[in-house]
């Protein structure tokens, strides 16, 4: 079934492609042996500024059981296809990635009790300059899967599950179980409502039972200027992945927390990675009732509640921003393990 946006012809390169339609399917039933599609169209090929590619269209599947040839709908490979449309010049822009929302099972009550659900954005490895915004969750939507470069931004206070600004009015959404970042996923918490932008101090909290950011191929990467609450049940971070805040980090978990990938926290909204400010402005905290596993942390202050604390490595890796000199290295590795505000109770172990 297709959808798909078309792209322009030689005489009209100037106009921007189409962009993805809408696919709805619902029913007892659904075994996918083709295809499901509404990519956006792409740009003219070989003429400078050429009209911009179209974005990604919407396909919602809502069905009590699913069979697909497909390993995962989840990947680049999967048979349903919401890509926004490529880049086929220069200075012609990506269509932004459109939305996958796939339902397994029915609903207790229709439209607000979901479960085996899930909800894709899949822009196939392509970075759009006009991003996809995302700006609530549905209730009780379970699963919230990023794949492939996706680019999620918000003009507003961005809300996935609770993920929301504390300084507006936000409606409350329930939690999700279980959001994944990854294959260099770039998650960007940048920017809140306009008349919120002069506060400073600004929060976001994701809640979540399990939050996931992992790589099986490049880094992903969940950024925010402001601070950052998760709290979730497990918290993994893989080694190649990277967190990045410019306000203070705190973690809630039940169960663990299992940081292999590098912390970052840098000062100001544009600053470099300077020693002397990079370092004075970080805060990490981390609340858990049973295991903290750190294979690579850079912080100044940092604090820490835990039945046990493992420290694996303090290896410290090269800044996705710049170069971190050896001796910031040496002296973050001191102030990391022998700060003030550090404290544990059980045991505390240096490998």
């Amino acid at each position: 079934i297709l959808a798909d946006g078309s792209s322009p012809d030689e005489q009209h390169y100037k106009l921007g492609a189409g962009s993805g339609g809408s696919i709805f399917i619902t029913g007892n039933e659904c075994v996918l042996n083709g295809r499901l599609s509404a990519r956006g169209g792409d740009s003219f090929p070989g003429r400078s500024h050429a009209g911009a590619a179209g974005g990604g269209g919407r396909i919602a599947v809502i069905v009590a059981s699913l069979n697909s040839t497909s390993a995962s709908l989840s990947t680049a490979d999967s048979d349903i296809h919401v890509q926004g449309g490529d880049n086929l010049y220069n200075h012609c822009r990506t269509g932004s990635s459109g939305t996958a929302y796939i339902q397994l099972g029915r609903s207790a009550i229709a439209g607000f009790h979901l479960f085996n659900a899930a909800l894709m954005v899949n822009n196939n490895h392509q970075r759009s300059f006009a991003v996809s915004h995302i700006d609530s969750m549905p209730p009780a939507t379970n699963v919230l899967s990023v794949t492939e470069r996706a680019v999620i931004t918000s003009k507003k206070a961005l809300s996935l599950a609770r993920m929301s600004s504390c300084a507006g009015n936000e409606p409350s959404y329930t939690a999700c179980s279980s959001i994944t970042l990854q294959n260099s996923t770039f998650v960007a918490l940048s920017n809140v409502t306009e008349e919120y932008t002069e506060r400073e101090g600004t929060i976001f909290t994701l809640t979540a039972d399990d939050v996931n950011i992992i790589s099986s191929e490049l880094s992903g990467q969940l950024y925010t200027h402001y601070s950052l609450n998760i709290s979730a049940r497990n918290l993994f971070v893989s080694e190649n992945s990277t967190m990045f805040f410019s306000g203070s980090f705190m973690v809630h978990t039940d169960v663990n927390a299992n940081i292999e990938g590098l912390v970052l926290q840098i000062p100001g909204k544009k600053d470099p990675v300077v020693a002397k400010s990079y370092y004075h402005h970080a805060f990490a905290s981390i609340v858990a009732k049973k295991n903290i596993t750190f294979s690579n942390l850079i912080t100044t202050n940092f604090r820490a509640h835990a039945d046990q604390v493992h420290f694996v490595s303090h290896k410290f890796a090269n800044s996705p921003f710049g170069f971190i000199p050896q001796a910031c290295q040496e002296s973050v590795a001191m102030q990391a393990f022998s700060c003030d505000n550090y404290r544990y109770t059980g045991t505390l172990k240096f490998n």
